[in-house]
């Protein structure tokens, strides 16, 4: 066994011979500089699903199980397991991210439906390390292989000595008859060196808003196409960032992030700002209470959403001057009740600085005029059941003005840029289980075309995650990137800004 491993680790791995722990993986036993066994051919099993869930055993060299729940679909038909140990499996390519330990495959003989995805247990033979890494399960869609292999599909599972243990799924899984579904278990290191900080071009910045985090007052950098279970390029930390509980990101036309600080100010740094630097320039003042979520508009003007939800004396979305710095009022204010405003969450602007605004509290877009201000009535008000919005969060325009929004439902809706309000539904709709999409909070946009959204939930299946979309994506697809893992140092991100 060779994972991507730090030094450390590797040591562990070299008084132990590498062949040695390849041949406890496969159950066969060597000595130390012999060569490595030939793997097991595959070995399969077929049985009849039940209704109130099967116990099917692993039929290879790897001591295993797994615990099918509950099928809703496909009761009494049969239900094929295959294992490969370290080879893929015909038709399926190799899982390169990290060194597989198992392949195995699902091959059900009709469409069917368990409640969830079953619980799995490994064993590994003595001699094969397990400290020092987490353990997960990837899985290969027959249906979607341009995505290629879903990191982080199942897992963390939980290490006792030898054995590895995943617990069941607690959403419904459907696996289409005569398919054949890949998955392979891996382990990660849960510590690795650190590389050296790189200012990028082009990179990924997230926040974190996990109470108690040490990262909490950190925007994390990646590169723009991270996945996996990768350690930043770098942060945005420190005592001179004046950083304080940081919210929503955004960049400006000159590539300058913008951070709203739920602390109560909003910060701008200078393009390739990394580490302990103080901001460019920072905006304070009576009426900045817990900003949420910033946009910029064609001239740079900067527009947060703040709601009472978060402590805000108001719901309220205000704007600042380019250049603004130090203490400020706001140049403009939405505000009252014929603005609609219901903790307001997500903001956008439009080629014409029309403002968009996801209200969590009312499940509605709310569209007001370029430079509104006041107590002013929206000119357009995305709502009804056809939208299928349930407390959107994150919103962002792509370069078309279509209409994304992060919805608290774990689904991403678009609207046609030609939608100016009414019960109308999405010209498209991201959900489902392969998605990944727990609690999304910020949507982003990157310049090639990719949507990146901050997974802020705790547990679960893509829980404390960011996930990358192409804009083409629809239904219930999976991510194109999976940032995902402890390497990462993500917890509850909030914020996301791709450039």
């Amino acid at each position: 066994m060779q994972f991507r491993i730090g030094r450390a680790f590797y040591a562990v791995l070299l008084s132990i011979g590498l062949a040695a722990a390849l041949a406890a993986c496969s159950g066969s036993s060597t000595s130390a500089g012999s060569p490595v066994p030939t793997p097991t051919p595959a070995t399969s099993i077929t049985f009849s699903v039940a209704a109130g869930g099967s116990t099917v055993l692993f039929p290879g060299g790897l001591n295993g199980s797994l615990q099918f729940q509950a099928a809703t679909a496909g009761a009494g038909s049969n239900f094929t397991v295959a294992e490969t140990n370290s080879s893929p499996p015909s038709g399926i390519p190799a899982f390169t991210a990290f060194q597989p330990q198992l392949y195995f495959t699902f091959m059900p003989a009709v469409n069917t439906t368990f409640t969830g995805f079953p619980a799995l247990t490994f064993t590994f033979n003595a001699g094969f390390v397990t400290s020092g890494f987490q353990f997960f399960v990837a899985f290969f869609d027959p249906k979607n292989t341009a995505a290629g292999w879903q990191q982080k599909y199942v897992g963390p599972g939980v290490v006792n000595g030898q054995t590895v243990t995943f617990a069941a799924g607690t959403k419904p899984v459907t696996f289409n008859g005569g398919s054949t579904y890949g998955f392979v278990l891996y382990g990660v290191p849960t510590v690795g060196p650190t590389p050296t900080p790189v200012p990028p071009t082009s990179a990924l910045y997230v926040t974190n808003n996990a109470p108690g985090n040490p990262n909490r007052n950190t925007v994390l950098i990646f590169p723009p196409t991270a996945s996996g279970n990768v350690i930043p390029n770098g942060s945005i930390s420190g005592p001179l960032t004046l950083l304080s509980l940081p919210n929503g990101l955004a960049f400006d036309s000159n590539s300058n992030l913008i951070v709203a600080n739920g602390g109560g100010s909003i910060e701008r740094f200078a393009p390739g700002a990394m580490g302990n630097v103080a901001p460019a320039a920072r905006i304070t003042g009576p009426s900045l209470v817990a900003p949420q979520f910033p946009a910029v508009d064609s001239k740079n003007n900067i527009y947060v959403t703040q709601n009472t939800a978060t402590g805000s004396p108001a719901d309220s979305v205000q704007s600042y001057a380019a250049a603004s710095n130090g203490v400020k009022s706001p140049s403009t204010t939405i505000s009252g009740a014929k603005t609609l405003l219901k903790t307001p969450m997500g903001i956008g602007l439009d080629s014409k600085d029309n403002i968009y605004v996801a209200n969590n509290g009312s499940n509605a877009i709310t569209i007001y005029a370029a430079g509104a201000n006041g107590n002013v009535a929206p000119i357009g008000t995305i709502a009804g059941d056809k939208t299928t919005l349930s407390n959107p969060t994150g919103l962002a325009l792509d370069s078309s003005g279509n209409i994304l929004v992060a919805n608290g439902n774990n689904s991403i809706l678009i609207f046609a840029a030609t939608t100016t309000g009414g019960n109308i539904a999405p010209t498209t709709t991201i959900a489902g289980n392969a998605t990944l999409l727990n609690s999304p909070m910020e949507l982003s946009l990157d310049l090639n075309g990719k949507m990146f959204v901050a997974n802020n939930g705790v547990t679960g299946q893509g829980a404390n995650s960011v996930l990358a979309f192409l804009l083409s994506a629809s239904g219930n697809v999976l991510p194109a990137q999976d940032l995902n893992g402890p390497l990462t140092g993500l917890a509850q991100p909030f914020g996301v800004a791709a450039r």
